[in-house]
């Protein structure tokens, strides 16, 4: 009996996909060991406008609910500089506000910015993950009819 290449194509790729998984689920899972905030470097890519706003910081505010399960509230105040923005200078200050389960975070976003067009509000959900000393993911906000979609990173400092 010969044997299908394809088969052993498929084989092999199914024992990298496990073998990926088992690697990624060994990771250090969060810990929130520390009663208050965690500071945290925040750097944030806006994909639909090519906007990277590097080295921001975040107070991050855990709380534990259950066995691997925290509610958390992260605060991030930004001064944004040309090129960065299409808008020129502008301050923001926004609330993640969310839960992580064994190290995926779910939650809301809301921001206020100040442009020199004036003030405006956006709202939108955040996901990503968190592992140790290090999280990631994603994000979608939208204000007055405008949505944009971006991606973060996160390391703790504190």
């Amino acid at each position: 009996m010969k044997k299908n290449p394809e088969c052993n194509y498929l084989m092999a790729g199914a024992f990298m996909l496990v073998l990926c998984l088992v690697i990624g689920c060994a990771q250090d899972p969060v810990r929130f060991t520390q009663p208050g905030a965690e500071i945290w470097n925040l750097n944030i890519t806006i994909v639909d406008y090519g906007v990277e706003i590097k080295n921001q910081r975040m107070f991050l505010i855990p709380s534990q609910t259950e066995k691997g399960v925290f509610s958390v509230v992260a605060e991030i105040s930004s001064k944004i500089d040309p090129p960065a923005g299409p808008y020129g200078v502008f301050f923001t200050k926004g609330e993640w506000k969310g839960e992580v389960r064994n190290g995926i975070f779910v939650g809301e976003t809301s921001r206020i910015s100040d442009t020199h067009d004036g003030p405006g509000s956006l709202q939108g959900s955040v996901k990503g993950t968190f592992s140790g000393t290090r999280a990631s993911g994603t994000f979608r906000e939208s204000a007055q009819g405008a949505e944009a979609y971006g991606k973060w990173a996160a390391q703790k400092i504190s």
